[in-house]
């Protein structure tokens, strides 16, 4: 038995709740590999019951993450004249600036730092519902992404049909942001 085996069935005995929760826990802590979470859970429970318990614990342990830097450390972030916080700062203007089109594409990039992007927005001025949108929107797509490619991904990423696969999801995430963007005025 190969180590993801062993540890899907980790996960399938510890039910729903544990491949929940350590995707909420990688919001937290960066260094956890979303992508290999996300492949014990599909492997665990099957790709849509796996692809459902990632999202929503992908996007729930975003949200908290943003609420809980922007409501705890953003007085601390604004006020602070440390070189590294002065970098982020402006990184943080911009964001503020970011159409949602565009946010949800980095978001939904397979390979995007969420812990950074969830902190740079808690620091911007982005609204809330924009990020909340854009998170449930961005987060999908990627998923998707890694439900699909999961623990296969250096032998996919040779295939030009997964190079495809990862262009459409990229305009499909556009296509559905520009849209809803529209529709709700978040530009």
């Amino acid at each position: 038995m190969n180590y993801i085996n062993y540890l899907s069935s980790i996960i399938s005995n510890g039910g729903y709740l544990l491949g929940f929760f350590i995707i909420i826990l990688e919001s937290f802590i960066p260094i956890l590999p979303l992508n290999f979470f996300v492949a014990l859970n599909v492997n665990s429970f099957g790709l849509i019951i796996g692809f459902i318990i990632s999202w929503l614990a992908t996007c729930i342990g975003s949200i908290i993450s943003f609420f809980f830097f922007r409501l705890l450390f953003n007085n601390f972030f604004i006020t602070s004249n440390c070189n590294l916080f002065n970098y982020y700062k402006k990184l943080s203007i911009k964001l503020s600036n970011i159409s949602f089109s565009n946010l949800v594409l980095i978001i939904a990039l397979p390979f995007s730092p969420s812990f950074l992007i969830n902190i740079l927005c808690a620091f911007s001025k982005i609204k809330y519902f924009k990020f909340i949108l854009s998170i449930l929107i961005g987060k999908m797509f990627m998923v998707i992404f890694w439900s699909i490619i999961g623990d296969s991904f250096i032998n996919s990423i040779k295939d030009i049909r997964v190079i495809v696969f990862i262009s459409f999801l990229l305009v499909l995430a556009y296509i559905i942001s520009k849209y809803i963007g529209s529709k709700f005025e978040l530009n």
